[in-house]
């Protein structure tokens, strides 16, 4: 079973980023806060346009996929 990842626990990771990547990693957590702002509390997020939106944004990366930890 997945552990659930809590505040306390992604704020413990962070500090574990090397400084470099702070920049980016704080741009993608406000790409998460401000649509959190645009969306209805009744909606969700559609998911192609989600994955478009990151393939625009960061396909730079897709040779350095994000993997969530164990």
């Amino acid at each position: 079973m997945a552990q659930t990842i809590t505040k306390e626990r992604l704020k413990q990771k962070i500090d574990q980023v090397q400084d470099e990547y702070l920049d980016m990693l704080y741009q993608i957590i406000q790409v998460f806060e401000a649509s959190s702002h645009r969306l209805p509390d009744n909606e969700t997020a559609d998911a192609t346009s989600w994955l478009q939106f990151v393939e625009e944004t960061y396909g730079s990366f897709q040779d350095d996929l994000i993997e969530r930890g164990l």
